[in-house]
């Protein structure tokens, strides 16, 4: 119920941002990104893989951007004298918000968002009594919420932008993540 309760607190939020783009429900762009992910909790670095629209002003300075992201890390670990690959992976849907320090939608600029994340992680389970051990697959979700902040390089048909974000989400699934893509503009 809980789970439940927060994916409609995260819908409402996207509808009532999306509701203040008075004359302005427009795609702008639409922009790829890949970068390293770094998952807390001794995973090795991953890959991280991203879709993104630009839509318009949602408030003066502020540009809205709903996402879709996915992120993959492993890590070898050492069970019953043999070596097994582990992995954590987490599917990203969410809005960010973000601003620009530049008047112009171009430059540096800093930003938050809000997510709803599907993750999927290994982990070594202890044998009490058999004294053996395995890796188990587990499935979670968690809201997440990110800092960032990036440097936007505009192009006439085209941007290229490079970003460093950090997610916080309960349970130590923290993620900071380093992203360098494209927009293409409509």
């Amino acid at each position: 119920m809980k789970k439940l309760y927060l994916a409609s607190i995260l819908l409402v939020v996207m509808m009532l941002t999306n509701s203040l783009f008075a004359g302005s429900k427009q795609i702008n762009s639409v922009g790829v990104g890949a970068g390293v992910c770094l998952p807390q909790g001794g995973w090795n670095p991953g890959f991280s893989i991203s879709a993104h629209l630009h839509m318009g002003e949602a408030i003066k300075y502020l540009y809205f951007s709903p996402f879709l992201s996915y992120s993959r890390a492993v890590q070898s670990a050492d069970i019953n004298g043999q070596s097994e690959d582990m992995s954590t992976q987490y599917l990203t849907v969410g809005a960010k918000m973000i601003g620009y320090i530049n008047s112009k939608r171009q430059g540096f600029y800093l930003g938050g968002s809000i997510s709803y994340n599907f993750i999927t992680y290994d982990e070594i389970q202890w044998g009490q009594l058999s004294r053996s051990t395995r890796v188990v697959n587990n499935n979670t979700t968690k809201i997440g919420f990110t800092g960032l902040t990036g440097y936007l390089f505009k192009l006439k048909k085209f941007s290229i932008f490079i970003e460093a974000a950090y997610m916080f989400t309960a349970g130590g699934f923290n993620t900071p993540c380093f992203l360098s893509g494209v927009n293409f503009y409509l």
